[in-house]
């Protein structure tokens, strides 16, 4: 966990947190294990050559909803940003044959599914009057993305989570798009806020197959279009992106 500045009850007051861009993202147990490495070996190393602050939820400390744990990157800049998110994916991949499950059971060769979490007012963005963003953003990166229409959190910082499937190697086509919505708001007095609260808790992730009480989207089959969002895909997100092509958010 991050350790917040300042003394005891009495001392000095705490100096007020700041950050310069976050995202956050959700990963699985095992995931969060290949993350952290032993005795923080490689969550040391991430940060050391991406310039970026890793903060997991703990070991069953899990994000509403889903079978997932939370990771928070945090640094002075988007580009140190976006380098520590695909750090991540890429020790993930590395781990999983080339793969990253973000929670899903059946993914295919060279797949990912990842979930970003991203300020409410972010979200809105990436979808875009009448879904013409999220659009965009699937046409350009040729991933399949879903904005999940549960807001957790109250006011500034309120969030919602922004999932995508494709091929791995797609990811970093996408990533840009989404940071630079989220960088929009990192300005903004409340964004430290955000930055640094976590909603994963001890027993917070509940149902089966994780994120299926969020949205009930299905990531199993990659038919790269369209779909009722029904299809019931297995693994601790609970969604399948079946029907994410051709969804407007």
């Amino acid at each position: 966990f991050d350790a917040a500045v300042g003394g005891l009850a009495g001392g000095p007051p705490k100096a007020p947190r700041t950050v310069g861009m976050a995202i956050k993202m959700l990963v699985d147990p095992k995931e969060a294990g290949t993350l952290i490495g032993k005795g923080g070996a490689t969550q040391k190393q991430i940060a050391e050559s991406t310039g970026c602050r890793l903060h997991l939820s703990g070991f069953g400390e899990l994000y509403p909803g889903t079978q997932l744990q939370e990771v928070c990157i945090k640094a002075d800049s988007t580009e140190m940003v976006s380098h520590g998110v695909m750090s991540v994916l890429t020790k993930l991949a590395e781990e999983s044959g080339g793969k990253v499950n973000g929670g899903e059971w059946e993914v295919e060769d060279g797949g990912a599914r990842v979930h970003f979490i991203v300020p409410t007012q972010s979200a809105r963005a990436i979808i875009g009057k009448g879904g013409e963003n999220v659009k965009a953003l699937r046409e350009a990166s040729g991933m399949q993305v879903h904005v999940e229409d549960m807001v957790l959190g109250e006011r500034d910082t309120a969030e919602q989570v922004v999932s995508l499937a494709g091929p791995t190697s797609q990811i970093q086509l996408a990533l840009p798009m989404i940071l630079e919505k989220v960088e929009e708001l990192s300005g903004q007095p409340w964004f430290a806020n955000w930055a640094f609260s976590c909603l994963a808790a001890k027993g917070g992730g509940k149902g089966k197959g994780g994120m299926a009480n969020m949205g009930g989207m299905g990531m199993s089959p990659m038919n790269g279009g369209k779909g009722d969002g029904k299809s019931k895909g297995k693994g601790a997100m609970g969604m399948s992106m079946a029907g994410m092509g051709g969804m407007g958010g």
